[in-house]
């Protein structure tokens, strides 16, 4: 009886430890989310063509991969499919949930629509996919959570099929055992979606994406779960789409979810790079990146934190005000958290409204000379003309303020102020600014600033600011810098930067020319004795350039492209020449420099020496490349290296001519590779040749008058 008892104790013990194991075991397994992202721009005949919606679709994809638990290998792009098209990708994405299914604790699938549609189906070309055939579709995916969320007209249709209970609030949330289905649309059934071009998207994925980022985190716990971004896109596409064409747009839900937990699509807490906007902070925030393009826009509440999840990149905050913007530039590297206060913002650009009520009472004429009348608090008298032998202050100036020492206008002016010492408005400035030592204008400055020392624009700066120390606007700059020492643009500039030492600006759209040039993003030239930029297209003239990609010609020295082409190799001519060289440039254009000896010299004996120097570019389909370059070719002369050497810059000496290079190869790794190709020496009119060069070379190609190209087979190794 007793060894009965034991027995069954010890197989009820055995059965809840397999039990136990079991759990464990399954609790251990991985939750596996798969996207599937579709973008239709043509919506077929007698419909416009979207501009955004394949971006919007891309964008989201790139998101959910970034801080939405869908990893690479699960993530689907479509863009213009057919409806044959999008039910192969069910079927594959049917297949790929099957064979994972015994490997995963739980499956969700989330599928997202940018397109045409109506209230019957969706619109994929001259194509028609009816609501209940993509439910159907859908829901024969073996997933545990459906999400899917449709931005098109009259979407709204497609949650109204079956009605919507709002349940509890999806990432990786391991307490989370939600299972069912969740659909949003981005309109009612009777409503259109709407685009936008200032925005670059819809704006019910713009927001979405915004919330996606952080800014639906009302919580403040990190997450972003599926109710905070429902409500989040829907109140901001209503508000921003109150007073369009179309009318307001009413995004609209079908939630049909069981279990515990919240269902969280976006995880901010394990990532690697934000923007984390103080407590102090309030209003709505536009974030774009400085090459353009707006990535998020948040309404931020005083008294919370919120991080804003960015990918590394330099961005432009831009912060709404009442009167005026407000703008910071922010460089987010990998594992960069950067926080961003109120005090990090400088004022930008003003929009130019008028007041609904009264103007400020005119005054044709304000006179100041006693520095306790001058400092006194402004009034809202709009002033003509305001003279001040010490310091003319007035409210608004329309005309002009004339001082031997200071003229400030508290906010606005618009014509000339002149000074012996000074100039400073504490707004816009619209006119003329010329002082003797200084000019600063708290706003944006339209016009001409000229002074003996600096001259400082607080906001965006246009036309011109000529000093003999330095220039400085702190926000975009259109037109022309020249200053003796230095000029700094903080935002982009537009125009020319011209200086005795240095120039720097956040991007460059234009020229710089100083010893020294620090340009971000350039487009145009940089000319100097050092050139730093960061995306460079056009070109860089200097001793040393420097940049991370260059789309075009670096002239100088040193040229550095991170991202280019640096390669330093040698070939065999024929029996005749071997030669090394050095190819460094863009990542499309280099430049070439050689040297050689004939085959079977020695280099300290500089038998036969040779030197050349030329230009080439270069076609690249990894692994292989095919160059193609011209440079000039020197031949030199003498009994010893000595008088071999010098006779290299002797033009009466030796052989000189033009050579032509094609060659195609393949690249083993980063540096080394191996190639082969044919060289023309070219000999004419434009060639001499007192040594005899061409003399006995076989199959020259004949091509006008004297002028023939003499080929040669060559091969090398490139490192």
């Amino acid at each position: 009886m007793r060894r009965s008892t034991a027995r069954v104790a010890t197989a009820i013990v055995l059965f809840l430890g397999m039990l136990v194991a079991a759990t464990t075991w399954a609790q251990e397994m991985p939750v596996r989310r798969y996207g599937l992202f579709v973008g239709a721009n043509d919506g077929g005949r007698g419909r416009v063509t979207l501009r955004w919606a394949v971006s919007d679709a891309r964008r989201l994809a790139d998101l959910m991969t970034e801080i939405g638990g869908i990893h690479p290998q699960d993530r689907y792009v479509l863009t213009d499919p057919s409806v044959r098209d999008l039910e192969l990708q069910f079927e594959h994405l049917s297949l790929r949930l099957a064979a994972d299914r015994q490997r995963v604790r739980r499956a969700e699938i989330v599928f997202y629509y940018s397109g045409h549609s109506d209230e019957y189906g969706l619109m994929l070309g001259e194509d028609h996919l009816a609501y209940d055939e993509l439910r159907r579709m859908i829901s024969l995916l073996a997933a545990d959570v459906s999400i899917a969320i449709l931005d098109s007209c009259a979407s709204g249709a497609f949650t109204r099929l079956k009605g919507g209970a709002f349940t509890r609030p999806f990432l990786i949330d391991e307490g989370t055992s939600v299972t069912g289905h969740a659909f949003l649309a981005s309109s009612s059934a009777d409503e259109a979606s709407q685009e936008s071009d200032t925005l670059g998207s819809s704006f019910f994925t713009h927001y979405l994406v915004s919330g996606l980022r952080g800014a639906a985190d009302t919580s403040n716990d990190g997450r972003v779960t599926l109710d905070e971004i429902y409500h989040y896109a829907r109140e901001e596409t209503l508000q921003r789409t109150l007073g369009t064409l179309a009318g307001p747009q009413h995004a609209s839900f079908d939630f049909q979810l069981t279990g515990s937990g919240s269902l969280v699509l976006t995880d901010l807490s394990d990532i690697t790079s934000a923007i984390v906007l103080d407590r102090s902070m309030s209003g709505r925030l536009f974030v774009s990146r400085e090459h353009g393009g707006l990535v998020a826009e948040v309404r931020k509440d005083e008294g919370r934190e919120l991080r804003i999840a960015l990918p590394s990149d330099t961005y432009i905050l831009t912060l709404q005000g009442e009167d005026r913007n407000y703008q910071h530039r922010v460089s987010l590297g990998s594992n960069s958290f950067v926080r961003v206060g109120p005090r990090d913002f400088r004022v930008t650009l003003l929009d130019r409204t008028r007041l609904r009520g009264a103007e400020p009472s005119p005054v044709p004429l304000r006179v100041t000379m006693m520095p306790e009348v001058a400092l006194r608090g402004s009034d809202p008298y709009q002033t003509t003309l305001s003279i001040g032998l010490l310091i003319g202050r007035a409210y608004r100036v329309r005309g002009g303020q004339i001082s031997s020492v200071f003229s400030i206008a508290h906010e606005n002016l618009s014509g000339i102020q002149l000074s012996g010492a000074g100039n400073s408005v504490g707004g816009d400035l619209v006119g003329v600014q010329a002082a003797g030592v200084f000019n600063v204008v708290g706003g944006d400055s339209l016009g001409v600033q000229a002074a003996g020392v600096f001259n400082r624009v607080e906001g965006t700066g246009a036309l011109l600011q000529s000093a003999g120390v330095f220039n400085v606007a702190t926000a975009d700059f259109a037109g022309v810098q020249t200053a003796g020492v230095f000029n700094v643009a903080d935002g982009t500039l537009a125009g020319v930067q011209t200086a005795g030492v240095f120039n720097r600006s956040g991007a460059t759209n234009g020229v710089q020319i100083a010893l020294v040039n620090v340009g971000g993003n350039v487009n145009g030239a940089q000319v100097g004795l050092v050139n730093v930029g960061n995306r460079v297209v056009g070109t860089q003239i200097g001793l040393v350039n420097v940049s991370r990609e260059m789309y075009g010609v670096p002239v100088g020295l040193a040229s550095f492209v991170e991202e280019g082409i640096s390669n330093a190799s040698i070939w065999w001519e024929g029996d005749e020449r071997t030669w090394v060289g050095v190819q460094n440039g863009s990542n499309i254009f280099y430049t070439l420099v050689f040297a050689g000896i004939e085959r079977g010299g020695r280099w300290r004996d500089l038998d036969g020496f040779g030197a050349g120097a030329g230009v080439g570019f270069r076609v690249t389909r990894r692994p292989f490349y095919i160059d193609v370059d011209a440079a000039w070719k020197r031949i030199s002369d003498g009994v010893d290296p000595q008088e071999r050497f010098s006779a290299l810059f002797d033009p009466n000496r030796g052989a000189s001519f033009p050579s032509a290079r094609i060659m195609a190869g393949i690249a083993i790794g980063d540096g080394f590779g191996w190639y082969m190709g044919g060289s023309f020496d070219a000999a004419g009119p434009f060639s001499s040749d007192t040594i005899g060069y061409f003399e006995g070379r076989e199959h020259p190609i004949p091509l006008f008058g004297n002028t023939a190209l003499y080929p040669r087979f060559f091969t090398g190794l490139r490192f």
